[in-house]
Protein backbone atom coordinates (compact mmCIF):
# COMPACT_ATOMS: atom_id res chain seq x y z
CA UNK A 1 0.00 0.00 0.00
CA UNK A 2 1.20 3.40 -0.64
CA UNK A 3 1.15 6.77 1.36
CA UNK A 4 -0.55 10.09 0.27
CA UNK A 5 3.19 11.24 0.07
CA UNK A 6 3.41 9.26 -3.22
CA UNK A 7 0.00 10.64 -4.67
CA UNK A 8 1.92 13.17 -6.76
CA UNK A 9 4.12 10.52 -8.13
CA UNK A 10 1.18 8.36 -8.86
CA UNK A 11 -0.43 10.77 -10.89
CA UNK A 12 2.19 11.65 -12.78
CA UNK A 13 3.18 8.05 -13.46
CA UNK A 14 -0.35 7.32 -14.62
CA UNK A 15 0.07 10.22 -16.84
CA UNK A 16 2.62 8.24 -18.55
CA UNK A 17 0.99 5.27 -18.76
CA UNK A 18 -2.45 6.13 -19.68
CA UNK A 19 -2.23 9.04 -21.60
CA UNK A 20 1.77 7.85 -22.67
CA UNK A 21 0.47 5.44 -25.80
CA UNK A 22 -1.06 8.00 -27.66
CA UNK A 23 1.95 9.57 -29.12
CA UNK A 24 0.85 8.67 -32.31
CA UNK A 25 -1.79 11.71 -32.38
CA UNK A 26 0.28 14.75 -31.07
CA UNK A 27 -0.52 17.24 -29.80
CA UNK A 28 -4.08 16.61 -28.85
CA UNK A 29 -6.21 19.24 -26.59
CA UNK A 30 -6.71 17.90 -23.34
CA UNK A 31 -8.72 19.37 -20.50
CA UNK A 32 -9.00 18.58 -16.87
CA UNK A 33 -12.25 20.49 -15.98
CA UNK A 34 -12.94 18.63 -12.14
CA UNK A 35 -11.84 16.01 -9.49
CA UNK A 36 -14.77 14.42 -7.06
CA UNK A 37 -13.03 14.97 -4.14
CA UNK A 38 -14.52 12.85 -0.89
CA UNK A 39 -13.72 12.54 2.57
CA UNK A 40 -10.16 14.11 2.22
CA UNK A 41 -11.23 16.91 4.94
CA UNK A 42 -8.84 20.41 4.35
CA UNK A 43 -8.12 19.12 1.13
CA UNK A 44 -10.01 20.81 -2.21
CA UNK A 45 -11.21 19.34 -5.27
CA UNK A 46 -9.46 22.14 -6.93
CA UNK A 47 -5.82 21.73 -5.69
CA UNK A 48 -5.92 17.39 -6.39
CA UNK A 49 -7.08 18.60 -10.21
CA UNK A 50 -4.16 20.79 -10.56
CA UNK A 51 -1.89 18.64 -9.65
CA UNK A 52 -3.10 16.19 -11.77
CA UNK A 53 -3.21 18.80 -14.60
CA UNK A 54 0.87 19.75 -14.04
CA UNK A 55 1.41 16.22 -14.22
CA UNK A 56 -0.49 15.59 -17.01
CA UNK A 57 0.54 18.45 -18.69
CA UNK A 58 4.19 17.06 -18.44
CA UNK A 59 3.30 14.44 -21.19
CA UNK A 60 4.08 15.60 -24.58
CA UNK A 61 1.45 13.77 -26.60
CA UNK A 62 -0.92 16.39 -24.74
CA UNK A 63 -1.86 20.36 -25.05
CA UNK A 64 -3.57 20.41 -21.87
CA UNK A 65 -5.59 23.13 -21.11
CA UNK A 66 -5.19 26.01 -18.61
CA UNK A 67 -7.51 25.92 -15.83
CA UNK A 68 -8.13 29.88 -16.34
CA UNK A 69 -8.87 29.38 -19.98
CA UNK A 70 -11.07 26.93 -18.81
CA UNK A 71 -12.86 28.62 -16.38
CA UNK A 72 -13.15 31.58 -19.19
CA UNK A 73 -14.68 29.78 -21.70
CA UNK A 74 -17.27 27.62 -19.59
CA UNK A 75 -18.18 30.79 -18.09
CA UNK A 76 -19.11 32.25 -21.13
CA UNK A 77 -20.83 29.43 -23.10
CA UNK A 78 -21.22 26.46 -20.91
CA UNK A 79 -25.56 26.33 -19.38
CA UNK A 80 -24.65 24.49 -16.38
CA UNK A 81 -23.07 25.82 -13.24
CA UNK A 82 -22.93 22.45 -11.33
CA UNK A 83 -19.36 20.66 -11.10
CA UNK A 84 -19.33 17.91 -14.21
CA UNK A 85 -18.15 14.56 -13.60
CA UNK A 86 -20.53 12.63 -15.44
CA UNK A 87 -19.62 11.18 -19.16
CA UNK A 88 -22.28 13.50 -20.68
CA UNK A 89 -21.62 16.23 -19.19
CA UNK A 90 -17.83 15.98 -19.88
CA UNK A 91 -18.16 15.31 -23.40
CA UNK A 92 -20.26 18.39 -24.10
CA UNK A 93 -18.13 20.68 -22.11
CA UNK A 94 -15.20 18.95 -24.11
CA UNK A 95 -17.08 20.02 -27.41
CA UNK A 96 -17.67 23.66 -26.08
CA UNK A 97 -13.97 23.84 -24.65
CA UNK A 98 -12.59 22.52 -28.32
CA UNK A 99 -11.01 19.39 -26.12
CA UNK A 100 -10.49 16.29 -27.99
CA UNK A 101 -9.61 14.53 -24.70
CA UNK A 102 -11.42 15.33 -21.13
CA UNK A 103 -9.72 13.91 -18.08
CA UNK A 104 -12.28 13.54 -14.68
CA UNK A 105 -12.01 11.13 -11.85
CA UNK A 106 -12.75 10.43 -8.06
CA UNK A 107 -9.97 10.89 -5.04
CA UNK A 108 -11.84 9.41 -2.15
CA UNK A 109 -10.79 8.29 1.27
CA UNK A 110 -11.85 5.34 2.32
CA UNK A 111 -11.41 4.55 6.05
CA UNK A 112 -7.36 4.40 6.54
CA UNK A 113 -6.54 4.20 2.37
CA UNK A 114 -7.29 6.67 -0.26
CA UNK A 115 -8.55 5.69 -3.84
CA UNK A 116 -7.77 7.45 -6.88
CA UNK A 117 -9.74 6.30 -9.82
CA UNK A 118 -8.74 8.96 -13.26
CA UNK A 119 -10.45 8.66 -16.56
CA UNK A 120 -9.72 9.34 -20.18
CA UNK A 121 -12.57 10.33 -22.42
CA UNK A 122 -12.38 11.05 -25.84
CA UNK A 123 -14.84 13.41 -26.71
CA UNK A 124 -14.98 12.45 -30.32
CA UNK A 125 -15.90 8.96 -29.89
CA UNK A 126 -17.95 9.66 -26.80
CA UNK A 127 -16.08 7.29 -24.41
CA UNK A 128 -13.91 6.27 -21.72
CA UNK A 129 -10.72 5.32 -23.46
CA UNK A 130 -8.62 4.69 -20.71
CA UNK A 131 -8.88 4.81 -16.89
CA UNK A 132 -6.62 4.30 -14.08
CA UNK A 133 -7.60 3.08 -10.47
CA UNK A 134 -4.55 3.56 -7.45
CA UNK A 135 -4.99 3.04 -3.84
CA UNK A 136 -2.82 5.21 -1.19
CA UNK A 137 -2.39 5.18 2.38
CA UNK A 138 -4.43 7.66 4.43
CA UNK A 139 -1.28 9.13 6.86
CA UNK A 140 -2.90 12.56 7.54
CA UNK A 141 0.78 13.16 9.08
CA UNK A 142 2.47 12.80 6.20
CA UNK A 143 0.42 15.00 3.67
CA UNK A 144 2.54 17.96 4.89
CA UNK A 145 5.74 17.02 3.82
Amino acid sequence: MKTIQSLTKGLAIWGMVLLGTIQVALAQRAALVSIDLRGMGALDSSMIAQIARTEASKIVSYEMMDRYDIEEILRQKSTTKDPCYSKTCLVAEGKILGAQIMITGTVERLGNKISVNLREISVNEDKITRTYVEEFLYLPSEMNR
